[in-house]
């Protein structure tokens, strides 16, 4: 049975607030948040990716992974509409967006640019 999120992130509870997503992206480090949904092929393709830059970026950055099905209005809020979709933000501030299935080398490249 597939998981209802991807192992190793922390995922964002379902119905995540505006205000809560505000909160969550003003840090002073980076945070990369994923839209995914657990029936999306290319999500779950990225979540090994996603799991180990968790690991490997602990204190350093956030990666927080959002249900997509579970979060609609803050995702049509974001201009989210195909999944899965990866946005880096910094004090507040979206600096990257992403799409679609993403080399490793990528995501490592937008983070250290952001720390």
């Amino acid at each position: 049975m597939p998981s209802e999120k991807n192992e190793g992130t922390s995922e964002v509870p379902a119905g995540m607030s505006q205000d809560e997503f505000q909160k969550l992206i003003a840090s002073t480090q980076p945070v990369l948040i994923d839209f995914f949904a657990p029936w999306c092929a290319p999500c779950k393709q990225m979540a090994p990716t996603l799991e180990k830059l968790t690991k490997e970026y602990a204190g350093k950055a956030t990666i927080k992974t959002i249900n997509y099905d579970d979060n609609k209005a803050l995702a049509r809020s974001l201009q989210v509409d195909e999944i899965p979709v990866f946005l880096l933000y910094k004090n507040g501030m979206l600096l990257w967006r992403g799409m679609g299935l993403m080399p490793e080398k990528e995501f490592r490249e937008v983070i250290d640019g952001a720390l």
